[in-house]
């Protein structure tokens, strides 16, 4: 829970901090108890002030959430791709029956991810190693004449305390999906290679070292950055 509230998880066009209603913590440097409302947390896109300023200051101890109780309140046709994995409701509808339930629902999320992340226990990782990028809608433009498919999403979507003057000029667009272009699903250099259903997720043998994975990590980055001109932001901590 820590790492999820953290990092404001997100996933089907959701965040952690969407259902959150207040973080207990300590601090670590005078030991007081406090609680935080998500309004103090300086949630965004895969941040927080956890994950910022109060990085190594702030320990998490619990958290309140409140979760919705019919799954008409969901979002169900967010998918990834076209053609590659499909919506939640596309799964749902593979092996359950309307009205759906939260189990349903449970169940649809947990196929579709099965199909494309590790099993933790053979390949050691963190999941996705990268943030999605937002990019300019020109510059979306510009990247899906040379990338097939290249989906993007309005970053109205999105909590998160953006830069930008006019948040209707800009999209999130998928780093997997420029780093599959670009051929890294399932290259390995020594311990540490990238897992052959998903472009984002870093892998290792389970006999890499931090450096070993940071140095690979970079050199994605730099390959994203010459060909595309594409900044990849990790969504890992990096001490």
């Amino acid at each position: 829970v820590g790492g999820a509230v953290s990092q404001n998880i997100s996933a089907y066009g959701q965040n952690i901090s969407d259902t959150l209603i207040n973080v207990d913590t300590i601090n670590l440097e005078t030991n007081e108890e406090k609680s935080f409302s998500p309004s103090e947390c300086g949630y965004e896109y895969r941040r927080s002030n956890f994950k910022n300023i109060w990085r190594n200051k702030i320990l998490i101890t619990s958290a309140t959430f409140r979760l919705k109780k019919h799954t008409k309140q969901f979002e169900l046709s967010y998918h990834e791709r076209a053609g590659r994995y499909g919506s939640i409701l596309e799964e749902l509808q593979s092996f359950a029956k309307e009205p759906y339930s939260i189990n349903d629902v449970m169940r649809a999320i947990e196929r579709q991810r099965g199909k494309r992340l590790p099993d933790v226990d053979k390949l050691g990782t963190c999941g996705s190693f990268f943030e999605n990028p937002i990019v300019s809608k020109k510059k979306y433009l510009e990247l899906s004449k040379r990338i097939p498919d290249l989906q993007a999403y309005p970053v109205e979507n999105l909590s998160y305390k953006n830069d930008f003057s006019k948040e209707d000029e800009y999209v999130k667009i998928p780093a997997g999906r420029l780093l599959d272009e670009l051929g890294w699903k399932g290259k390995w250099e020594g311990n540490v290679g990238v897992y052959d259903k998903h472009a984002l997720c870093v892998v290792t043998n389970m006999k890499a070292t931090g450096i070993e994975v940071k140095e690979f990590s970079d050199k994605m980055r730099e390959d994203v950055k010459k060909n595309f001109g594409v900044d990849l932001i990790p969504e890992v901590n990096i001490f």
